[in-house]
């Protein structure tokens, strides 16, 4: 018998020939050696196919036996459905045709991939490596968003002076405080418009248009103030008055003063500012749209202001008189949609900005900025929606009974007393966040879950024919169908767009913390973002944290 081995190169494959002739014996040796003539001598011959060879010689078959299937490299490149990657994915060959640099750049070039996006040095090492699997090679060029527009202020609404000094050298610390007055045809706000940003290109070479910067403009209805008739980004005052600046726009509103808020005044309901030189006597009411200053003290009085209340002197509260720990909410509380509690003390201070008071005492007050105290906060309901702050400026610091509550921080010198009284302070908005975080996902998940549906709808239709052989009625429903899907898809970018502010918002209040100066007593309770620390011993000051659950004293550096 005669064994001759050969390559059929119709399908690739090494076959071994047994036919009449005089070879004495087949062996794996021998197949190799026969191998190797023919260029093939590295192919690793299974065991079972020499077997099966031998048998045959020496039963005088003549057959053809296949020995091995050529299998040359291959490589695949693939293109990410956003087409910001370009990725190669290579299989090494087994006993057939390697790959080359050229036939890999020739894959590349066929699959429309931008040149100038390839990373060479990437390609050769895939090659190196023979087998790899979707590894990125090329990159889109991502657009540069454009810079938002800036409004920057040109001037305060408030300025502090030197305090007026008397004859017998005494200073009056309550004249360092002062509104400031502008004149007609200041200027108040400069705008620097946004910009169109850079474009990108994706991995074919097609631009991607760049993000405008964000612009919500200069505010609507603004008071007082005009364009400047040589520069449209620019704001002045047409009145003499009083500025009050917010983030995109200025209002200048005419102030008012007046000696006391009593009988002789009235009631003040004002669309502007307030200076008092005096006091605020028991039973009034003030409402203004822009600051509320009173150089002495509030007593049992109902004051709501369209930006800051600052107190020379004290806030006093309480019910004819009576001296009454506050344990419920406000009345300010209903208009949000909660029914005041019948017992909550009925007078109190609101201000859209800060609260300022040398001290506070059986008071309900809500600043949507922050309450800064000197003195003390006493059996009064304070809650702010940034912080509250006492012991400036050397004052007393110091909390005790009633409920503090803050979004941000609180920070005091003293929380409760020596005779222990009930106190609890509360600071953290990270539930609400997370409650928030958690509608907004379902939403996004119900809304591209109605995408897909409607996609899976038009799909059908289009499958159903050309334009020239469906109906009209078919053709309407698949364009309402597409613009229905457009505008979900632009509801679903709208909503990630929240969820981003509410992420951003949740890792802001990670940080919300009480801070006690010197000295905390039993019987105070210490609330975190829903966690409840209560206070059954003496403590020296602290900071105090959220810290897996638990109410914990951290290091202030944190």
């Amino acid at each position: 018998m005669q064994c001759n081995v050969f390559l059929d190169k119709n399908d690739k494959t090494l076959y071994a020939e047994l036919s009449p002739g005089s070879d004495d014996s087949v062996s794996l040796l021998s197949l190799k050696l026969k191998l190797d003539e023919i260029g093939f001598g590295n192919i690793q011959i299974p065991i079972s196919i020499v077997k099966e060879i031998v048998a045959n010689f020496q039963a005088e078959t003549e057959c053809r036996i296949a020995i091995k299937t050529l299998v040359d490299a291959k490589v695949t490149i693939s293109i990410s459905a956003d087409k910001l990657k370009a990725l190669i994915t290579l299989t090494a060959a087994d006993a057939g045709q390697e790959l080359s640099l050229k036939s890999i750049y020739q894959a590349i070039v066929d699959s429309g991939v931008e040149s100038d996006l390839v990373q060479k040095n990437i390609v050769k090492q895939c090659l190196e490596r023979k087998n790899v699997l979707n590894v990125c090679f090329a990159n889109a060029i991502l657009p540069l968003r454009g810079e938002d527009a800036q409004y920057i202020s040109l001037v305060e609404s408030e300025s502090v002076t030197a305090p007026d000094v008397d004859d017998h050298g005494v200073a009056d610390m309550l004249s360092t405080h002062q509104f400031r007055l502008v004149e007609a045809e200041t200027h108040l706000m400069k705008r620097i418009p946004a910009t169109e940003g850079k474009p990108g290109t994706d991995v074919n070479g097609e631009e991607i248009k760049a993000e405008l910067g964000s612009d919500p403009g200069f505010l609507k209805d603004m008071t007082g103030v005009i364009f400047s008739p040589t520069d449209e980004n620019l704001l002045i005052s047409n009145i003499k008055g009083h500025p009050v600046v917010f983030c995109n726009g200025v209002n200048v509103d005419p102030t008012i003063h007046v000696k006391n808020v009593d009988l002789t005044t009235g009631n003040i309901i004002f669309d502007g500012s307030l200076e008092v030189n005096g006091d605020v006597v028991p039973g009034m009411s003030i409402d203004v749209t822009g600051d509320v200053f009173i150089k002495g003290s509030i007593e049992r009085s109902t004051i709501k202001a369209g930006n800051n209340i600052t107190v020379g002197g004290g806030v006093f509260g309480g019910v004819s008189g009576e001296e009454k720990e506050i344990h419920h909410k406000p009345s300010y509380e209903a208009e949000k949609g909660n029914e005041a509690d019948s017992d909550a003390i009925e007078y109190e201070l609101f201000a859209s900005g800060n609260v300022e008071a040398k001290f506070v005492s059986l008071s309900s007050i809500y600043a949507k900025q922050s309450v800064v105290v000197k003195e003390y906060i006493g059996n009064s309901y304070v809650k702010a929606g940034k912080a509250i702050l006492l012991g400036q400026d050397g004052g007393k610091g110091v909390i005790f009974g009633g409920f503090s509550e803050a979004a941000e921080k609180i920070v005091a010198n003293q929380l409760g007393t020596e005779s222990y009284v009930p106190t609890h302070v509360n600071v953290g908005e990270l539930k609400h966040f997370l409650r928030l975080n958690i509608q907004i996902k379902k939403e996004v998940a119900k809304r591209t879950k109605e995408a897909t549906q409607l996609d899976q709808i038009l799909r059908k239709i289009k499958q159903a024919g050309n334009p020239d052989v469906l109906g009209k009625l078919q053709l309407d429903k698949a364009r309402k169908i597409s613009n229905t899907v457009t505008a979900i898809y632009e509801t679903i970018k709208g909503l990630n767009k929240q969820l981003q502010e509410v992420d951003a918002k949740m890792e802001q209040h990670k940080d919300d913390r009480v801070i006690v100066v010197r000295a905390v007593y039993p019987n105070s309770t210490i609330e975190i973002n829903g966690a409840i620390k209560k206070i059954t011993s003496n403590i020296k000051g602290c900071s105090l944290m959220l810290r897996d659950d638990e109410v914990s004293e951290c290091n202030e550096k944190e």
